[in-house]
């Protein structure tokens, strides 16, 4: 498996790394190495072309981030476009919500029951062990990955 990071504050510097590459079953993110799906969150326009490039064959990229707009990317769309036809990539973009709606959220949440939320979280796994919350189990609500585990 493979996690595709971009630093802050320099989305140049893409960084690729290998967690593993199992047989692909159902459910993998994976087929012979290459993604299947990918939330792209950083709006850098290089980086949302080169996606197109290294997903697997019937991926689905999802654009979440949105650039600043002053950088110029020269972009061979002809070539993009049949690349993405013959490989049956879909590619398209959803709106998250604005800093105001993640404070009223905060707020909202501050208010509730801590038990209550408490609750939600219905399994934690240790960092080392990130693959176990991939698989859901039964009685899940939201499983968290811990980082300090």
């Amino acid at each position: 498996m493979k996690a595709i990071t971009v630093v802050p504050g320099k989305p140049e510097q893409v960084q690729v790394s290998e967690l593993s590459d199992p047989e692909p079953e159902p459910g993998t993110m994976l087929v012979r190495g290459r993604l299947l799906g990918v939330i792209e969150c950083t709006g850098h326009g290089p980086l949302v072309f080169d996606l197109a490039n290294i997903v697997a064959p019937d991926a689905v990229i999802c654009l979440t981030g949105i650039s600043s707009g002053t950088r110029t990317v020269s972009v061979g769309l002809d070539q993009l476009n049949k690349a993405m036809v013959l490989e049956n990539t879909v590619l398209f973009g959803s709106v998250n919500a604005g800093r105001r709606h993640y404070q009223q959220a905060a707020e909202a949440l501050a208010k509730v029951d801590r038990s209550w939320l408490e609750r939600l979280i219905t399994r934690r796994v240790p960092m080392s062990g990130f693959a176990e919350a991939l698989h859901k189990s039964d009685d899940d609500v939201k499983v968290v990955v811990d980082l300090k585990a």
